[in-house]
This record gives structure tokens, sequence and C-alpha cells, in this order.
């Protein structure tokens, strides 16, 4: 996983509203709030690798155990028409 905190105004203002309008609230478009060295800083988490869950089947058919598998993350990107 990478980190980076959200220092741009604008980056910092889209996070905020994505988060509010996932919480049912209006955005407070106040950015000094958000930025500086005050506690509500916002951060942008990046996958590096990401895995799902699925089973392993014996040539019957039959439940043997959980597996997980790995998913291209370019691949997701483009599925969901993503950079």
């Amino acid at each position: 996983m990478i980190v980076k905190e959200l220092t741009e105004e604008s980056e910092v203002m889209d996070a905020k509203a994505v988060c509010d309008k996932r919480a049912g609230k209006t955005s407070d478009r106040d950015f000094s709030k958000y930025s500086g060295d005050v506690p509500l800083r916002g951060y942008k988490a990046s996958p590096v690798k990401i895995w799902m869950n699925d089973d392993e089947l014996d040539t019957n058919g039959k439940y043997v155990k959980d597996i997980r598998i790995e998913v291209s993350i370019d691949a997701l990107k483009s599925y969901f028409n993503l950079k």
C-alpha cells in the first residue's frame, strides 16, 4: 500500500466532498481545517497488490479449501474506466 498525504487544495476538497456525500453530510469548503498541521488531514491510499477469495475444488467439483487469487490492478482499472 502506498499512502500519500493530500496537500493540494483541490485534492483535499474533492476527497472531502466524496466522504461527505457517502456520510450524507454537506461538504465544508474551508480548506484551512484540513491542511497544515491539523488533526483532520486527508490521505490517499493506493494498493500495490489486490487479492480476492476463491475456493479450490477437486476433480468431482467438491470443495477442498479457500484460496486467494491476485487481481490485476491494471485490469481492474480498465474495467472501471479509471486511469
